[in-house]
């Protein structure tokens, strides 16, 4: 889960540096026509066209969110509210950065990685807390990493120096991806699950919901609010909450 920790790293600068030689109508062009190119390198060395890709007559096992156990509807809540927090602030702190602090783009070049960094370092310490300090105890580390969440998102909230507001967001990174992690570790732990693939799917369907739904949630607030990130900040704060909440709800 540490993988796309490299890319989004380099990524501001990146873009930094395109913005800067073409502009942002040129970034773009740039950026979609790197896509493109990935694309074609996939299909031609990864899934060539020609490939029989063998089906199986077994009959497929299905789950569904009425079948599901309450641990896993647990997850998807703790994944949805976890997500909704870092994909909200990952869309929109560029925006506050420009518009409120008036930092330039090299700044925020500099800064909007740190998250990004600090979730990679705690998805790779993650299997050696489960091994060797919450070894069996993956819900008190859920439970631990949601409540890190909760603090430093509400230390966002109140925060008025930009050096505090920086740290508490790269904090909440680094608790939400150990809270994220964890949930899945749980999930392969719990003996006699059925449809453990299907139940990483449904985890995986909230966090990629909350992914879906921060961003056009964050911009109704600014917009209703009239511009107050304030009330941005304050809404993530009552996700984090929800996630913190319902990790108790996990039965053992």
């Amino acid at each position: 889960m540490t993988g796309p920790t490299p890319g989004a790293t380099i990524a501001p600068f990146l873009i930094t540096f395109a913005i800067g030689q073409w502009s942002w109508r040129g970034a773009f062009f740039a950026l979609g026509l790197l896509g493109l190119l990935i694309l074609g390198s996939y299909c031609y060395y990864e899934r060539p066209f020609s490939q029989t890709v063998s089906t199986s007559s077994a009959p497929k096992q299905k789950l569904s969110l009425k079948q599901a156990d309450a641990k896993i509807i647990s997850f998807i809540i703790i994944g949805l509210s976890l997500n909704v927090v870092t994909k909200g602030l990952d869309t929109w702190m560029p925006t506050y950065l420009l518009a409120k602090r008036h930092l330039n783009l090299k700044n925020i070049a500099w800064l909007v990685p740190l998250p990004t960094i600090a979730g990679g370092i705690a998805a790779l310490i993650s299997g050696f807390l489960l091994v060797h300090l919450f070894k069996n105890q993956a819900k008190l580390l859920i439970a631990l990493s949601t409540l890190g969440t909760l603090i430093f998102m509400f230390g966002m909230y109140q925060a008025t120096a930009l050096t505090w507001v920086i740290v508490c967001e790269v904090l909440t990174f680094f608790f939400k991806a150990l809270a994220f992690t964890s949930c899945f570790a749980y999930i392969a732990q719990t003996p006699n699950l059925k449809n453990y693939g299907a139940s990483i799917g449904l985890v995986n369907f909230g966090g990629q919901l909350g992914g879906f739904l921060a961003p056009i949630m964050i911009g109704a607030v600014v917009q209703l609010s009239g511009g107050s990130f304030t009330a941005a900040f304050f809404c993530l704060v009552l996700w984090a909450l929800l996630a913190f909440i319902s990790s108790f709800f996990i039965k053992n």
